[in-house]
């Protein structure tokens, strides 16, 4: 069997045919909404017309709907077969995204403030853009944010975020290509960052100097699939980091005991082995993070591993490997509980010695044992 015409229905926030939807501040909200354009679902569909009929595939197309922030629920189901081919009805719900984030506080003579307004799906489009300005203790800052989760109708996704600082700015951009089924070919990734801003250093609370600081980042991986058994996908291919810090002299804000900072400018370059192994068993679950909402977690392992040597003819100050090592998994130790581990250990080698040396780890349980309730315990570690 194969896939033949595939309807997409879109269905607006609230259900107004429900009488308990039905209500003055629904229909207002179902009214100023706009919906997701039917073309932005099926770009993120993994399923084709005319492609083999597989479930495994249908149910990971149905998680990478169920996934994106601006839809609140999707199913995927057969209509009619005939002549060899199983024509499809997609039907999502969508989400209410509109949120605006007002903070404020005032506290020892200081004030802090926050106000951001973001749409996580912009004119139907399935792009989020935000724009906020905030003000810390330390800085002010404008900040502007764009994501898209199918770059120009591709399996691309895009993150842009700016900040602009008043000591500085801050510019990021990252485009991905991830493995969005088990059978994906290849998968890739690439990020940049531009920085500048003042670190402050402080004694007792109060600021004693500022030091300005550049760093540029630049990172991109690319791997292959090596092989899936139908439960294990093996995946392997090169990373690439570049990082460079450079710092100006320090400027001395209070005087006191406090020396002044040693900066300690750098150049990290290094390519090297990714390896990484996915394993797919997920699970359905609802109302442990949303609220009547589908949730799709993976109680398989997912570890990625991967070893660089920095050397000077990439760019780098110093030789030396670094090395980085990533797992999450996900359990079920009774019908209504969940545990959800990750942790990440990375170092690298500077001369004659280790520096960096990072090891988090964390686990989240949730547990349902009465109907309306859900209990979150949660645990981290970090060295």
């Amino acid at each position: 069997l194969r896939y033949g015409a595939i309807d997409i229905e879109v269905d607006n926030v609230y259900d107004l045919a429900n009488p308990r939807e039905n209500v003055w501040y629904t229909r207002v909200a179902d009214f100023m909404h706009i919906r997701t354009r039917d073309r932005v679902v099926r770009h993120l569909l993994l399923i084709r017309p005319g492609e083999p009929a597989n479930a495994r595939q249908v149910y990971e197309a149905l998680r990478h709907l169920r996934v994106q922030t601006f839809l609140r629920g999707a199913s995927i189901a057969p209509v009619a077969c005939a002549d060899g081919k199983v024509n499809v009805q997609v039907e999502v719900r969508d989400a209410w995204t509109s949120k605006t984030d007002v903070r404020y506080a005032h506290a020892g003579g200081a004030s802090e403030y926050r106000l951001k307004l973001e749409d996580s799906n912009f004119l139907g489009s399935g792009q989020t853009l935000a724009i906020g300005h905030q003000k810390t203790l330390e800085r002010s800052m404008n900040v502007l944010e764009f994501l898209s989760p199918d770059l120009l109708g591709t399996n691309w996704t895009l993150a842009a975020y700016y900040e602009d600082l008043s000591d500085g700015h801050l510019e990021s951009l990252a485009a991905s290509k991830p493995f969005l089924l088990d059978t994906t070919p290849w998968g890739a990734n690439v990020s940049l960052l531009d920085q500048h801003l003042d670190l402050h250093f402080y004694n007792r609370g109060v600021q004693a100097w500022y030091m300005p600081q550049r760093a540029r980042q630049f990172h991109a991986d690319w791997q292959k699939l090596l092989g899936f058994d139908g439960e294990t996908a093996l995946r392997a291919g090169l990373a690439m980091d570049y990082e460079h810090y450079t710092y100006g002299p320090p400027v001395l804000v209070r005087p006191g005991v406090l020396p002044p900072p040693v900066p300690y400018p750098r150049a990290l370059a290094g390519i090297g082995p990714v390896v990484s192994l996915h394993q797919d068993r997920y699970a359905t679950f609802e109302n442990m993070r949303e609220v009547e909402r589908a949730e799709d977690y993976n109680l398989g392992w997912d570890i990625s591993a991967q070893v660089l040597y920095d050397a000077p003819a990439f760019g780098a100050t110093t030789n030396g490997p670094s090395a980085s090592l990533t797992a999450s998994k996900g359990f079920q130790p009774l019908s209504k509980w969940l545990v959800l581990a990750d942790g990440t250990l990375m170092a690298r080698r500077d001369g004659n010695s280790w520096r960096n040396e990072t090891l988090t780890a964390e686990a989240t349980a949730y547990g349902q044992p009465w109907r309306r309730q859900t209990l979150v315990f949660h645990v981290d570690y970090a060295s």
